[in-house]
């Protein structure tokens, strides 16, 4: 009787967040949006070698998009921030000092403007500034500081999971959404663990592997090894989409490995939680490994091969796997599933003259198994092309340590 009187409820809540997404979309009518996912743009040439062509593509897509977006333009917000970190390790990479200035020009623009930070979304472009700071641009602390205040303070689940929609939002409006995200963790951990080593602060560095434990014990599928989008935390742990669905989607799982891996960089090895962190690590790379795609790439639904390759789940997925390589987490199967992956992402850019566009990169999506499926994809989207230059500086720094970026 009680599931019966929840469903009605639950088919609300759905109907809602399509309507939501639906909405979010109209802004992309009028562009050039499609079904079709990565597909392959270019074939690397035999004679090239694989760490050239990821070289000189990483100068090259880092260099197209700041030629055409303005940083002051730029928003403060999730897909951005996913970008401003992606062109920071690709200056790391290239050397190339119009990265460099892009990104200060980015954060000093929110800087002078100050910056809000009410729910998880807003966090991610800390991970830019805080990489600058603890390369002594101190300048850019206050934007990190925000961002970890918001965290200590940020509304709980009943479990103890950061809220996904935080202090911005009436509990009207978010009783009918679920309570915690993936999202949130990449949004937030990383952040943490790179502010909690670089002030001393143990407290961050702990919050950031609690956080990555509770989402991964509630949103983990003990039967195929990967996690859900979201949860409802009220006691009963509701997974959403359910784990009898089937619907795990590529980008939340790619957000899962990327944030426990980049953890796993900070965390001592002597933290409790290391041990559990790491096998939860090696279970869902080793999962998502047989998930690979012909192509190196993973479907946006990921059980499902009749759903489209989605760019930055896929990049996100091979940033993880790339970091735990070299972490010496992952052994020579994830290598090979990595080197196969980055392949398929030099081969998804787009070249246009010297522009080098990123293709196949999904909308802004919400966790509704439908969605997964019908929401288009673009090119040059921000989160997109941040995500490429992760995946793709990471892979290099393996092939290249001599050009390794620092954590």
């Amino acid at each position: 009787m009680p599931r019966r009187d929840r469903r009605p409820a639950t088919l609300t809540r759905r109907a809602l967040l399509g309507a939501g997404s639906c909405c979010a979309l109209l802004p992309w009518v009028a562009d050039a949006v499609s079904l079709r996912g990565a597909t392959r743009q270019r074939v690397l040439p035999v004679s090239v070698g694989l760490a050239a062509a990821l070289r000189d593509a990483t100068r090259a897509v880092a260099l197209t998009w700041i030629a055409e977006q303005p940083a002051a333009q730029l928003a403060w917000s999730w897909g951005e921030g996913v970008l401003a970190f992606g062109v920071e390790r690709a200056f790391r990479t290239t050397h190339e000092t119009r990265l460099l200035t892009y990104v200060r020009e980015y954060l000093r623009h929110h800087l002078k403007r100050g910056v809000s930070v009410t729910w998880s979304d807003q966090a991610t472009p800390a991970l830019a500034a805080v990489a600058l700071a603890r390369h002594g641009e101190a300048e850019f602390a206050p934007l990190v500081e925000a961002v970890v205040r918001y965290t200590e303070q940020a509304p709980r689940t009943k479990s103890g999971l950061v809220r996904h929609l935080g202090a911005a939002y009436p509990e009207s409006i978010q009783r009918w959404f679920p309570d915690a995200w993936v999202d949130s963790v990449f949004h937030l951990v990383p952040t943490l663990m790179r502010y909690g080593t670089w002030r001393r602060q143990p407290s961050a560095v702990a919050e950031g592997a609690r956080q990555l434990l509770l989402f991964g014990r509630l949103l983990g599928d003990p039967v195929t090894g990967l996690v859900t989008h979201a949860c409802n935390d009220s006691g009963s742990h509701e997974p959403v989409p359910a784990f009898t669905e089937r619907a795990f989607w590529a980008r939340g799982n790619g957000w899962m490995l990327a944030t426990l891996v980049d953890a796993l960089t900070f965390l001592p090895r002597s933290h409790p939680d290391r041990e559990e962190l790491s096998g939860f690590a090696r279970r869902l790379a080793a999962s998502l490994g047989q998930l690979q795609a012909q192509s190196g790439l993973f479907h946006t639904l990921l059980l499902d091969p009749e759903s489209y390759e989605e760019t930055a789940g896929s990049a996100l997925i091979l940033f993880g796997m790339a970091r735990g390589v070299r972490l010496g987490l992952f052994g020579d199967d994830t290598r090979s599933q990595l080197l196969h992956g980055v392949r398929g992402l030099w081969q998804i850019v787009r070249s246009e003259g010297e522009r080098q566009l990123v293709t196949g990169t999904s909308l802004g999506t919400n966790p509704v198994e439908l969605l997964y499926r019908w929401t288009p994809t673009a090119e040059q989207v921000s989160y997109g092309v941040g995500a490429w230059l992760l995946a793709v500086t990471e892979t290099l720094a393996l092939l290249e340590p001599a050009s390794s970026v620092e954590g």
